[in-house]
């Protein structure tokens, strides 16, 4: 069963580098009416309060802008505004798998996590595949929804996920002993209808001194997979983790009608979460919004 993200200090994201990474991509005044809000789905765990899943905010896709979320730092009235918009009682939003419309979230009442999270606690139509994370809209006009294509992983992909990741840690210099290799997630996902499936997941390496992560996205070329994405970092606190940041595959989903998914993170700070957004432009993973989230 999916556990809650664990608290980890939120890394502050100043005004200016709001702007730059939530980059216009036309260029273009968005209306008004032109907004979709994305979410994160966390699904209800037992001994939690409230015991019910959790509707996250990630991004408000503004015209052809990522819009970050009210935060922390936001002034009362603009958070009451995204509630009085997105949270009221009753309202029904589509739950996304894998690309896909599957299902509906209905918002039953905002609440709250933690000293910092704008939550609200969600119905859902049917239970969340495998029990994870994933991701709602608050409409699909915007969106390039399919059908879902994402296959099983298999034993083989399992085994190449992890000569992967003990190859990348072997050239960071790493003595790697594969027993204590974890896996955190690993999924085979569809990203374009025309495209070779890939591989995508995280894994953790813990020693007596160290804590190492790595978030991993591997194209399949021909039989075999090669590293396209790697996002890898390392802490030293491995007592306390005050220093502990690792990422996690939340879910993909076509953000802007291209027909190439983007790909949704979640990353995991001391007492803090936020998430990540990556876009492929011109043959490169771009990290195009880091937003959202909330802790202490």
């Amino acid at each position: 069963m999916a556990k809650r993200p664990t608290l980890f200090p939120l890394i502050p994201l100043t005004p200016l580098l709001l702007l730059v990474i939530g980059t216009s991509l036309s260029g273009q005044t968005p209306k008004t009416a032109d907004k979709t809000a994305l979410f994160a789905i966390w699904p209800a765990e037992k001994g939690k309060t409230p015991d019910a899943p959790l509707l996250d905010p990630i991004v408000v896709l503004s015209g052809m802008r990522f819009q970050a979320t009210p935060d922390g730092h936001t002034l009362d009235r603009v958070w009451d505004a995204f509630q009085k918009t997105h949270y009221e009682a009753g309202k029904k939003y589509p739950v996304l798998i894998a690309g896909s419309a599957d299902g509906t979230a209905t918002v039953q009442e905002a609440t709250s996590i933690s000293c910092v999270s704008l939550m609200a606690t969600v119905a859902l139509s049917r239970p969340l595949p495998d029990d994870r994370v994933r991701l709602a809209a608050s409409s699909l006009t915007r969106l390039g929804v399919h059908a879902n294509r994402d296959p099983e992983v298999t034993k083989q992909d399992r085994a190449r996920f992890l000569d992967l990741a003990s190859a990348y840690l072997k050239e960071k210099g790493v003595t790697v002993a594969p027993s204590r290799v974890k896996i955190n997630g690993l999924y085979s996902i569809s990203l374009r209808a025309d495209a070779p499936d890939a591989l995508v997941g995280s894994i953790t390496y813990e020693t007596k001194s160290s804590i190492r992560h790595l978030f991993l996205l591997a194209n399949k070329v021909e039989r075999d997979y090669e590293i396209d994405l790697a996002n890898y970092r390392v802490a030293k606190d491995v007592e306390d983790h005050t220093d502990d940041v690792d990422e996690d595959f939340v879910d993909h989903v076509d953000l802007d009608k291209d027909a190439y998914d983007e790909i949704i993170t979640m990353m995991h700070y001391y007492e803090s979460w936020n998430y990540n957004i990556y876009r492929k432009e011109n043959g490169k993973w771009k990290l195009v919004y880091n937003g959202g989230g909330g802790g202490c």
